[in-house]
């Protein structure tokens, strides 16, 4: 039985729950980690608990937005994202201050499986990359994070305005550079009443959002069990709309 505690007692954690395996995987084959998620409950107490999930790109990005030590904007000041609990209330560019609803986190391991580095590499962007203090001191993206900025690709759509940009795609190989993790790296999401921007040493960065339209690549029991891991959503319009455009990962 899932047990729930105050956001100042964060020890309580649920027993780990099967995934569906995704549709195209055979039973064997299927890659999966074990995530961690905290969720603020209805009577403001605190949910902990831990699942596993399939290791695709239908659910690793809703875990993977910043590495352990990024420090994101509350109405406290800057707190790293590991000491961030449901509750506590972070500064959005839209809204101002709102309480922070959901948590979850995962580990990531030097190539799992010989699979693409892009799903496991970390983007180190500098300081002062983009103009003082942006950042204010370098900052480490998990594959699943995205940045406030114009389009590099004068091509794009949205080369007039600015776009939410998977922070990889920025790499140059100068003040942005991929890094390929040597041993395991805690990488952090955080989703919010509304999708919003935050700020992160200084950038402009997205909560989670899972996109428009992502329950049509799912089966019934695997959208039942994506949506199961956000306790505040019930259906996927509850995501809400999206604060900005953004580019796919």
């Amino acid at each position: 039985m899932a047990m729930t505690l105050q956001a100042t007692d964060m020890q309580t954690i649920t027993k780990p729950q099967k995934a569906p395996v995704p549709a195209g995987h055979g039973h064997k084959s299927a890659t999966v980690r074990k995530c961690r998620i905290s969720s603020l409950s209805r009577d403001g107490s605190v949910r902990v608990s831990e699942q596993i999930i399939p290791a695709t790109n239908r659910f690793e990005p809703a875990f993977s937005g910043f590495a352990r030590g990024t420090l994101l904007d509350t109405d406290q000041g800057p707190v790293a994202v590991e000491d961030l609990h449901p509750g506590m209330r972070l500064m959005t560019a839209e809204f101002g201050a709102m309480p922070l609803l959901w948590v979850g986190s995962i580990t990531l391991f030097p190539r799992i499986n010989g699979r693409d580095k892009v799903d496991e590499c970390l983007t180190r962007v500098m300081a002062d990359t983009y103009g003082m203090s942006r950042p204010d001191c370098d900052l480490i993206a998990g594959p699943g994070g995205r940045v406030l900025a114009r389009s590099p690709s004068a091509a794009d759509a949205h080369k007039s305005e600015r776009v939410l940009i998977p922070v990889y795609e920025l790499a140059n190989g100068m003040n942005v550079i991929k890094i390929t993790p040597q041993r395991p790296v805690q990488v952090y999401h955080v989703c919010l009443q509304e999708h919003v921007t935050l700020t992160a040493a200084g950038l402009e960065v997205e909560s989670y959002h899972p996109g428009y339209g992502f329950e049509h690549a799912m089966g019934a029991n695997l959208l039942a069990f994506f949506l199961s891991l956000f306790p505040h959503i019930r259906t996927p319009k509850d995501f809400g709309k999206l604060s900005h455009p953004r580019l796919p990962f």
